[in-house]
């Protein structure tokens, strides 16, 4: 596969480097098909609470910036919800598993409900896990629309990894990428710092065949 074969829809979600992607503009992975069916719903929503729950590097926080970035909502990590104001196209929260004060997200909720906007939640482990053994919010997690995403296929990764590549105007051909694929973690943080030292490696040998890029990127990836 070539990295620069054609334009392909953006990853980055709003990482730092573009605006955020929006649902439509993101190449759809396989592990995230029900998510992006459960975000893409016409609002209003019958059931205006989602759960995203999976393992780390599964793309939730790319699903969530892009998803507010096509309705004009506002995301928030779970540390930072005290206090938090949202606008009238809903909110997301981030990261619920790391810190996030239950009672202070119960009353949150119920807030946002009450204000008839969509509210997604997202996370590691299940949702209920985040209430942290506050029963109202435990039952209110429960009752929410659940959508869990699985790990990254090794097809989802290369997927990610090439459109990362084409991103740096780099090219990966189909040697790099087999070489690859069996060599590393498959998660969103794992291809983003690959693709970063691949693209190390070609400054600093032009040259080089892609799959040289691609081993010492896993080399530095490995002594890091």
């Amino acid at each position: 596969m070539d990295a620069d074969s054609q334009a392909q829809p953006d990853f980055w979600g709003g990482q730092g480097l573009d605006p955020p992607a929006t649902l439509s503009e993101i190449a759809p992975l396989a592990c995230q098909d029900r998510a992006r069916a459960a975000l893409l719903r016409p609002l209003p929503w019958t059931q205006p609470l989602l759960a995203l729950s999976g393992p780390e590097g599964t793309g939730k926080t790319m699903l969530l910036r892009a998803w507010c970035a096509g309705c004009g909502a506002r995301i928030v990590e779970g540390r930072e919800v005290r206090g938090t104001p949202w606008g009238a196209h809903g909110l997301a929260i981030d990261a619920l598993d790391r810190g996030v004060d239950p009672h202070v997200l119960w009353a949150l909720i119920n807030r946002v409900q009450a204000a008839g906007v969509p509210l997604v939640l997202a996370g590691r482990g299940e949702p209920v896990s985040w209430a942290r053994g506050v029963p109202d919010l435990a039952s209110r997690l429960r009752s929410a629309l659940r959508v869990d995403i699985g790990p990254l296929t090794p097809a989802d990764f290369e997927q990610l990894v090439v459109a990362l590549a084409r991103r740096r105007f780099l090219r990966l051909d189909a040697e790099a990428l087999v070489w690859m694929l069996d060599r590393v973690e498959r998660t969103h943080a794992a291809a983003l710092l690959l693709v970063e030292e691949i693209d190390r490696a070609c400054r600093q040998d032009p040259t080089a065949r892609p799959l040289r890029w691609v081993q010492r990127a896993l080399d530095t990836h490995i002594e890091g």
